[in-house]
């Protein structure tokens, strides 16, 4: 199948990586083609056809306990809170109206009474427009056409009025906050471009019909903020005698588009919003869109999130993360974990879109929008089903205290600039050109090393290795010194990942290193470590590097 270039660079242009540092890093790494499926071939084509599962000849699976690597060094979750899929259950293509004639995604699912509801983006003649499906069980749906139109010319919806996300404040008293921009790609396809805004309708039901509110204007971009670009609709829940809307936020930097959550705060949903001068976690993130869960039996909150990656192919929503909190006002960036990608999304070899939670007899339904082509177009999506069992609780923690921090850094050579105590500063950016990392000298011989004097025996068993986009370690030995000679725990040979978690069995030893025996194709004789982390214990999210 032909990779569509139209629809590549609609992505690039809709996200930001039209230019500047994102698209620079995506032209000069694109040959590398994804790292986690299979790359384009010559000529654009792809070694596999529409549909074809994860695990066939052509599109092999990730490795065990595989883990991401992105063109600009973006944070990755190392840990899993794994949902069981179920596959699409609600598909494109023959709603009322033609309303998803090209596509349906986006999903909002709330439940009243016996009845579930989901407004999805329907793409259709007109546009993208949010419609509506109900079920009785979350899992076969019936389409009910488009409950948005298109505002007049001119109108802040004139392009699309989408995502409908609801809340309902009192019998009778429901409230949806929408998507709406005035800018779209061309037809026949309509993509909503930016801005994204959020704007009102309110109606006597859970299914409507909704009347719009043009004069309300919950909140909008504000230049030289963290949402200056997009300030999208998310879900609202009550706390603290106020309403609160994780709404999705962004920003342009140099070309790039940064991503993140944020909170705004009402006390009347017809009335403005105040809008935090923080996001919830850095925009460094990528995430967009919201879905809450509450579990009461160990009172903490998930938040539910699409994230987006960058490879060859620009930025796509490749997973659903979660985050976990006790504090709606205060989330740690290192408390996620992956929910759905393509290690366990049976259907949807490369992108997996906008989550929304609902309680369903007794576990949780995750929905999410995914695409069974080998591309990432925004076009021909449907709707899939994910399980996740309750209680939720969030996975194992962090595998301890890190021994590499205080320990005595040494390295067989050192390019100036790149010294070794930086690569166990506390920095795991695997970014290229911070001020952050090891390197060897030039003109120096491989094998290079890295050693670590950790103070006296410690028990090791487990070694996070941080190199760098694009320039990855390819063959390396994690060794430890066991009185008479250093002894391997782990050993890779042609590695493509920035990140990787080596568990083993533990032992116990004072002086570990890491060989670096080649370098990246493009710079063989120079090896790079931007951090290692050694921890006492596996921890709950093995790598993809696993010895005994």
């Amino acid at each position: 199948m032909e990779r569509s270039v139209e629809s590549g660079l609609t992505r690039r242009r809709l996200l930001g990586i039209a230019g500047g540092a994102g698209a620079a890093a995506a032209a000069s790494l694109a040959a590398s083609g994804p790292v986690w499926a299979a790359a384009p071939a010559p000529g654009g084509s792809f070694q596999g056809e529409p549909g074809r599962p994860i695990g066939s000849a052509s599109c092999p699976p990730p490795a065990p306990g595989w883990l991401p690597s992105y063109l600009d060094g973006r944070p990755v979750a190392t840990r899993r809170l794994d949902a069981r899929d179920a596959g699409p259950v609600l598909r494109h293509g023959d709603g009322p109206g033609r309303c998803d004639v090209y596509g349906a995604r986006d999903v909002w699912v709330y439940q009243d009474g016996g009845t579930y509801y989901m407004n999805y983006d329907g793409a259709g003649d007109d546009g993208w427009l949010a419609s509506l499906a109900t079920s009785g069980d979350g899992v076969r749906w019936t389409k009910k056409g488009a409950v948005l139109q298109l505002g007049p010319p001119g109108a802040p919806d004139s392009g699309s009025a989408s995502y409908g996300v609801t809340y309902e404040a009192a019998p009778g008293d429901w409230h949806m906050f929408y998507l709406g921009t005035p800018n779209t790609t061309p037809p026949p396809d309509r993509i909503p471009a930016f801005p994204y805004l959020t704007l009102k309708a309110h109606g006597d039901g859970p299914a409507g019909p909704w009347t719009k509110q043009p004069d309300v204007v919950p909140f909008s971009p504000q230049p030289g903020t963290y949402y200056e670009t997009t300030a999208s609709p998310g879900q609202v829940v009550r706390h603290g005698g106020e309403y609160l809307q994780f709404f999705s936020a962004s920003r342009q930097d140099d070309g790039a588009t940064r991503r993140t959550i944020g909170i705004a705060r009402t006390r009347d949903l017809d009335g403005p919003w105040q809008v935090d001068p923080e996001p919830i976690v850095p925009l460094d993130e990528q995430i967009e869109n919201t879905s809450l869960y509450h579990e009461p039996a160990n009172d903490t909150w998930f938040l539910f999130t699409d994230h987006i990656a960058l490879d060859a192919f620009g930025e796509y929503t490749d997973a659903i993360w979660v985050y976990w909190t006790r504090d709606l006002d205060h989330w740690d960036p290192q408390d996620k974990a992956v929910v759905l990608d393509r290690t366990n999304c049976a259907w949807s070899p490369y992108v997996v879109g906008l989550p929304s939670v609902v309680p369903v007899g007794g576990r949780l339904a995750v929905f999410y929008d995914g695409r069974p082509a080998p591309d990432v177009s925004h076009m021909g999506r449907d709707v899939g089903l994910a399980w996740l069992e309750l209680p939720l609780s969030p996975p194992a923690g962090p595998p301890g205290p890190d021994l590499a921090r205080g320990a005595r850094v040494t390295a067989s050579s050192t390019y100036p600039g790149y010294a070794a105590e930086r690569a166990v500063d506390g920095r795991t950016s695997t970014e290229l050109g911070g001020d952050y990392g090891w390197s060897n000298a030039e003109g120096t011989e491989l094998p290079q090393w890295l050693e670590l004097d950790l103070g006296g025996d410690r028990t090791v068993a487990r070694v996070d290795l941080y190199t760098t986009s694009g320039y990855e370690l390819r063959d390396y030995r994690v060794q430890r010194w066991d009185g008479g000679g250093w002894t391997d725990v782990a050993a890779v040979s042609g590695n493509t990942a920035a990140y990787r978690v080596h568990a083993f069995a533990p032992v116990r030893c004072r002086r570990l290193r890491v060989l670096c025996e080649s370098g990246p194709d493009r710079q063989p004789g120079y090896v790079r470590i931007n951090e290692i982390g050694i921890h006492r214990t596996p921890g709950g999210a093995p790598g993809p590097c696993r010895t005994s």
